[in-house]
């Protein structure tokens, strides 16, 4: 981490673990916190490393370097849509992606506006599921078993279990989705009423 990261006049400063790498992401925002739990859901990204060097050219440094499974390197500047409404912002973004293109990294930027509000809500929820749940081993093959079948709502999956075992079913198909073993619609709000299927 080239640049070290304090609170901003805000106060913000997040801390971020991310199960991906198994460390702590230090983060400057809500919307760079939001850029890594993006990151968590994407199965072509390896690794994201922020402030990861910096551009002497223009004394710039990224906000984050990711790394996909291709080999493809790329830098990410997370910022708040209105600030790139402002000159001065666009030229020195301008110059750092064609100076990094030169070096052979692509150059993105993310926004609130790169992730639905819905996704964003879903991914959260799905995340707090990223340990593997105590009771995994005893549910998968069920779970896996009865959505061979065809797909079934929420609500249709857990009629097939005891009331007592339904909440510990619950955990393991979310963790199930967030490993991408079952799938499911994260552009509608997750409920009950959610189509599994595999």
């Amino acid at each position: 981490m080239v640049r070290k990261i304090k609170a901003k006049s805000s106060g913000v400063r997040i801390r971020f673990y991310s199960a991906k790498q198994n460390r702590t992401v230090m983060c400057e925002s809500l919307l760079e916190k939001d850029f890594c739990l993006y990151m968590e859901f994407q199965p072509e990204v390896v690794s994201y490393k922020e402030q990861p060097f910096r551009v002497e050219e223009i004394n710039y440094v990224p906000d984050f370097l990711v790394l996909y499974r291709s080999g493809k390197e790329a830098v990410y500047e997370v910022k708040p849509s209105e600030i790139l409404k402002e000159p001065a912002v666009n030229e020195r973004l301008f110059k750092a992606k064609n100076i990094l293109k030169e070096k052979g990294y692509e150059f993105e930027v993310f926004t609130e506006n790169s992730i639905s509000w819905t996704r964003l809500k879903n991914y959260e929820f799905i995340y707090r599921f990223h340990r593997k749940p105590s009771h995994y081993n005893t549910y998968e093959s069920h779970l896996l078993e009865s959505i061979s079948e065809g797909p079934l709502s929420v609500q249709e999956l857990l009629e097939r279990f005891s009331q007592a075992e339904k909440p510990l079913v619950l955990p393991v198909l979310w963790h199930m989705i967030y490993k991408g073993k079952l799938k499911t619609d994260l552009d509608s709000p997750l409920s009950n009423r959610s189509i599994i299927h595999a």
